[in-house]
């Protein structure tokens, strides 16, 4: 595969751009295995960081379908061009989202192992109470969104990270003043699922499991990112081409 090497402030649309036009050139075939990260990141001369953010976006937009131990691909049914370039400014600050909140979830997964070494009895009695209160939101969206905020705010206090607290509410103000999140029928299942892990944490937590708990904690974040990103895509694409 032939690639120009890449000098820019922006390397990864820059990599993402020099991506398409090797599928319009015929560089590039649908279906084909694509290099390893290292791999790309020295062909096109950027940082590993930048092939990572490039290869979330493409996968975003549609043309690569990353597999978790076996690599990515360039998927065999591509999408209409047109959809996606007049809409690449979108796909590359969703992705930028994305990233925050894989932050996010190693810091998380962080702070309840921490929970489970530290947290005091009163620290434990303030968990239960955002528990309790995201599972009574029940199906109302709101009432869950704002829950959801203070179970993992209620997580850094337990593990004694008020800075990371911080970081957590600016993430999700980030999103609700980008994107109103609006869940479907079908993502009810979601919201349950994410309540129960949310009792997995507290639970783990309470008995002192940090590592049990982290992997929870990392079930319940997953439990909608993907639906959601998904969701948000779709939903942009359908806006913008009605």
């Amino acid at each position: 595969m032939k690639v120009e090497r890449i000098r820019s402030n922006s390397a990864p649309e820059r990599v993402v751009n020099q991506f398409l036009k090797n599928l319009e050139t015929g560089e590039m075939q649908a279906g084909q295995k694509l290099p390893t990260q290292d791999k790309l990141s020295e062909m096109f001369g950027v940082g590993r960081s930048s092939i990572r953010e490039a290869m979330n976006a493409l996968a975003m937009m549609g043309y690569v379908e990353i597999l978790q131990g076996k690599g990515s691909y360039i998927k065999k049914e591509l999408p209409a061009k047109n959809a996606i370039e007049s809409n690449s400014s979108f796909f590359f600050e969703t992705t930028n989202l994305f990233n925050l909140l894989e932050i996010r979830e190693v810091l998380e997964c962080y702070a309840v192992e921490k929970a489970a070494i530290v947290a005091s009895e009163d620290d434990l009695a303030m968990l239960r109470k955002a528990v309790n209160r995201l599972a009574k939101s029940g199906k109302h969206l709101r009432e869950y969104l704002f829950a959801d905020l203070n179970f993992h705010i209620a997580i850094s206090l337990c593990a004694r990270l008020p800075e990371l607290s911080k970081l957590v509410k600016e993430i999700h103000e980030l999103w609700n003043k980008k994107w109103p999140v609006i869940f479907s029928a079908s993502q009810e299942e979601k919201i349950e699922k994410s309540i129960q892990t949310a009792k997995q944490v507290l639970r783990h937590i309470e008995q002192g499991e940090g590592k049990q708990g982290a992997r929870s904690m990392r079930n319940h974040l997953s439990t909608v990112n993907v639906d959601l990103r998904d969701e948000l895509v779709q939903k942009h694409l359908n806006t913008n081409l009605t």
